[in-house]
């Protein structure tokens, strides 16, 4: 398997319970194929029909906050290797610079190793529907594209991220980062730094096409659970 215990995961009974809802007999599957090629067409066929959206939604976010339509940031890839990551920006142009006041006051962890603001004053109010529709990580489809990423796998970390990967969550490295994956539909943010990590090798261990499939077919519901949770956050 994935070098991990199934029988102890960092999981609450909820996200454990959902996790095996969504998991595949892994026997022989570990080092099935899967059809890059197709993929890539796939994410390509995407982002043209996305397109519309895309430019209307960022249309929106600069009359908001005037900057770039995409936000780049350096993530981490297969075999350790960085890469450019493209996301719809949500933020105003200036985010960057206040990160280290956003991790003192709005961090949603007690953990040093992962930074979630459920709150964070930067984004815009478009931004924010973008966030919860998931519609700012559509251009991830372009990272699709170029060979960067898959349609399933291991949430891509930033390098603050992955330098704390260590020991048996380093097998999570020898996948292409998703833009779904077991993390993002068992649970996303609701999840820590070290569940999280445990979940990617879970699907290390897991992975084959039927599995990507399963996952693919339940991201709506993640995110309509995720529109929710802001919803109920923007009456708060």
């Amino acid at each position: 398997m994935a070098g991990i215990d199934e029988s102890s995961p960092p999981l609450d009974d909820v996200h454990w319970a959902r996790t095996q809802r969504l998991l595949v007999e892994a026997a022989n599957t570990r080092t099935a194929p899967k059809p890059r090629l197709i993929e890539r067409a796939l994410a390509a066929l995407g982002l043209a029909l996305a397109a519309p959206l895309l430019l209307v939604m960022g249309w929106l976010i600069r009359r908001e906050a005037p900057g770039p339509l995409l936000y780049r940031q350096v993530r981490i890839g297969a075999g350790g290797k960085p890469f450019t990551l493209f996301k719809l920006r949500t933020m105003e142009h200036d985010a960057h610079s206040r990160f280290a006041e956003m991790v003192e006051s709005h961090n949603h962890y007690e953990d040093p190793r992962f930074f979630k603001a459920f709150a964070d004053p930067r984004v815009t109010p478009t931004g924010a529907v973008a966030r919860a529709l998931a519609i700012d990580e559509v251009p991830q489809l372009l990272n699709v594209v170029r060979g960067e990423m898959a349609l399933v796998g291991p949430r891509p970390l930033i390098p603050e991220e992955d330098r704390w990967v260590e020991g048996w969550a380093a097998e999570r490295r020898a996948l292409p980062p998703g833009l779904t994956g077991l993390w993002q539909t068992v649970g996303g943010n609701e999840i820590g730094f070290e569940g999280m990590l445990w979940l990617d090798c879970l699907y290390a261990g897991h992975r084959s096409l039927r599995q990507d499939l399963r996952l693919a077919l339940a991201t709506p519901r993640s995110i309509l659970d995720r529109l929710g949770h802001w919803r109920e956050g923007s009456r708060a």
